[in-house]
């Protein structure tokens, strides 16, 4: 896990390009606390520069170093991740006689026998990658399957430049960088962040998940030659019982937390008191519970504190538990903290969630762990959120199976806890309801959050654009900034294959959702995890912190005209103020991430206004 950059250029030397590397080298070196490296060589009229910032996970030695030539010395190499079945592929291929044992240099390896574009479909794991040929003059770009690692691109004449973060490309731009307008009101209309290419800023994209880009140095005019090697939804259905899915599936899942424990370095989990983290705690715990450091966010005296359900949890497995907790801490303290935060995201932050989870980085970064569990991806993969309940019932309607409504729609009512958890604020996106009450002037384009065809594809919707992408963001970003890596048992790509092609009389059977997991470990677990009717993000008071600790604060950019989201006409004052007004006197319809959202856009331009035209 690490930072890359790198410079495909026909308009600087090699001086300037190495000098362009020595400045992303800064700028991400919270990627790469433990070493960084460079390399510029002239390939025809192009000159190509690659900077590497080191986070050692596997081979702490300097023969894991990057960026990295292959045998040949035909590939260079630098790479931002993990390929976890490395091993798998060194025996599979015979590569024998490696300097070292990072999966960096069977990577190479692996290109050097079958080319880049086969070697990626053998790749399980996570990565942002930048390979040369210098035998056929192209520079190979390629992002994971689930785009778990960040790649971003930003173009323009005789120039292309490639980073992990974005805010290593902003000094590129010379102080004219400009807001991606149609970003900006998908986060402040629709709570939505990564819903595709575009970033907030314009000019600077991501690259898609699971593609490889292709720029051809020998070409006069650099392009990008994209394409994408793989698509869950072509997996074909199960065909077994419900015991075999479960069966499969567990077996599945615990091949892919085995996997994912390959390390040099302390390895920690984020424990909540939720069924997914608890199956990975269950899993590591069964052989290696002394080495595991297990963090958890609580919230001591508030209504949604999740610490009964960690200490379940911590007593059955036997887990030693460090709790943390979002303190009552000033308004000009938390401001401090989200200023910290979004710099670091790369983008204003939704929740306060991402604070919670700042807290647990800066936590493990103290430990000196280097590597963090996560349960990501699960609730989208097997349909834990309430809303696929109401997806389900409402696609029996459709295919007319009545019968199947009601029986379903019973069970439902007895064994997922709709009715008490029921929030109308957040309801109101799935039912097709435009915001009643907005913050901008301008017709934000229509998201579609309900669902409009198969289950499947809602649920690949949400993998794919709606959901798992700002969730993958967010963990990189923060766990990056202090040294740790994130890794996501449940975004193997043979889990989201296998998830994906579970019938959908599976997904919600017997009315429960998560059905397959909660019977693939029951008894591995207390009933009271796996059987837990009420759904649980990742919580924390934030309505009680914003109308406490925060609301002077946005009290404060409200009465000032010089606020960023004003000048740039971004946010419309008095519509702001109106929602404002009607959230602290406690109206149901407005949803917290409403009214946070234009003080947490403020916050991030003020941090980054260097770049900005204002």
């Amino acid at each position: 896990m690490c930072g890359i950059f790198a410079v495909i250029s026909n308009r600087r030397s090699e001086e300037e390009v190495s000098a362009l590397l020595n400045n992303a080298n800064v700028i991400q070196s919270h990627r790469g606390p433990n070493s960084t490296g460079e390399y510029v060589r002239t390939c025809g009229n192009t000159v190509v520069g690659l900077a590497h910032q080191r986070l050692s996970i596997l081979d702490l030695s300097e023969a894991g170093k990057q960026p990295m030539m292959s045998s040949s010395d035909r590939y260079t190499i630098v790479f931002n991740g993990e390929v976890y079945n490395y091993l798998e592929l060194k025996n599979n291929f015979g590569l024998q006689n490696l300097k070292g044992g990072s999966d960096t240099e069977v990577i190479l390896e692996v290109v050097e026998r079958i080319g880049f574009e086969r070697a990626v479909h053998s790749f399980n794991g996570m990565w942002g990658i930048v390979l040369v040929d210098w035998h056929e003059k192209r520079v190979f770009i390629s992002r994971d399957r689930m785009g778990v690692k960040p790649v971003h691109v930003y173009q323009r004449e005789g120039e292309i430049f490639i980073a992990s973060e974005l805010k290593t490309l902003l000094p590129l731009l010379n102080n004219k960088a400009r807001l991606n307008k149609l970003v900006v009101d998908q986060f402040l209309v629709h709570s939505l962040q990564n819903a595709g290419n575009e970033t907030f800023v314009e000019g600077i994209e991501q690259l898609s998940p699971a593609t490889i880009a292709i720029v051809d140095l020998n070409d006069e005019v650099y392009k990008l030659t994209q394409s994408i090697f793989w698509n869950p939804l072509k997996v074909e259905q199960f065909k077994g019982s419900f015991e075999d899915y479960c069966n499969d599936l567990k077996a599945l899942l615990d091949s892919s937390v085995e996997l994912r424990k390959r390390a040099d370095v302390p390895i920690g989990l984020c424990l909540s008191g939720g069924l997914d983290s608890s199956i990975i705690a269950s899993v590591v715990a069964r052989r290696d519970k002394e080495k595991l450091t297990v963090l958890s966010g609580v919230s001591p005296g508030h209504k949604d504190n999740e610490e009964p359900y960690i200490d379940v949890v911590s007593q059955f497995l036997g887990l030693d538990i460090e709790k943390i907790s979002l303190n009552e801490v000033s308004g000009d303290e938390l401001l401090e903290e989200i200023t910290e935060a979004s710099y670091y995201n790369d983008a204003p932050l939704p929740s306060f969630s991402n604070l919670m989870f700042l807290k647990l980085m800066r936590v493990a970064q103290k430990r000196g762990v280097k590597v963090i569990y996560s349960g990501q991806g699960a609730d989208e993969l097997f349909c834990g959120y309430r809303k696929y309940l109401f997806f389900y019932l409402k696609q029996l309607a459709k295919q007319k199976k009545f019968a199947s409504f009601a029986a379903n729609a019973l069970k439902m009512s007895k064994n997922s806890g709709l009715v008490n958890q029921f929030k109308l604020s957040e309801a109101k996106r799935y039912l097709n309801k435009k915001p009643s009450l907005k913050v901008t002037q301008r017709e934000a384009p229509p998201v579609e959050f309900g669902l409009n065809g198969s289950l499947k594809s809602r649920q690949h919707k949400d993998l794919s654009s709606l959901s798992v992408p700002y969730l993958l963001h967010y963990e990189d970003r923060l766990s990056m900034a202090h040294g740790c890596e994130i890794r996501l048992p449940f975004m193997d790509y043979r889990v989201v294959e296998f998830a994906l092609s579970s019938p959908d009389r599976f997904k919600m059977a017997n009315g429960w959702t998560k059905s397959a997991m909660r019977h693939a470990y029951d008894g591995d677990l207390p009933d009271s995890i796996i059987w837990r009717k009420d759904k649980q993000g990742f919580v924390n008071p934030q309505d009680h912190i914003f109308k406490t600790q925060l609301f002077s604060k946005v009290t404060d950019i409200l009465s000032d005209d010089e606020s960023l989201i004003f000048q740039l006409g971004l946010v419309d004052k008095a519509l702001y103020k109106d929602l404002i007004d009607k959230y602290m006197d406690g109206d149901p319809g407005i949803w917290f991430r409403q009214a946070f959202a234009p003080l947490s856009l403020e916050l991030w331009l003020q941090r980054n206004r260097e770049f900005f035209e204002c």
